[in-house]
């Protein structure tokens, strides 16, 4: 059985690079104000990576499902009121 284990410290926003030790991104829980649009876009290795995510919406949304990824990934959160909290799949 897998679970979902975050890998960001509550909701975040902006761009940094983080450690995902199971190289598998489970899910990204995106907040947004139903107004705005919230663009998450998430790289492989740094910010100049391959794609693994790239949503924008206006409303919140939770995105359940194994990405392949490299063990450091980059996320650029961006949009008035959005923000993200990341998760890796753990077998």
């Amino acid at each position: 059985m897998a679970i979902l284990r975050p890998i960001t410290d509550g909701k975040v926003s902006g761009a940094d690079t983080i450690k995902c030790s199971t190289r598998i991104l489970g899910g990204i829980m995106i907040s947004a104000d139903g107004a705005n649009d919230a663009t998450v876009v998430v790289r492989s290795t740094d910010a100049s990576g391959a794609k693994v995510v790239d949503v924008t919406t206006k409303n919140s949304m939770f995105i359940v499902a194994p990405f392949e990824c490299e063990e450091n990934i980059n996320y650029n959160i961006s949009g008035t009121g959005a923000s993200a909290m990341l998760y890796e799949w753990t077998p």
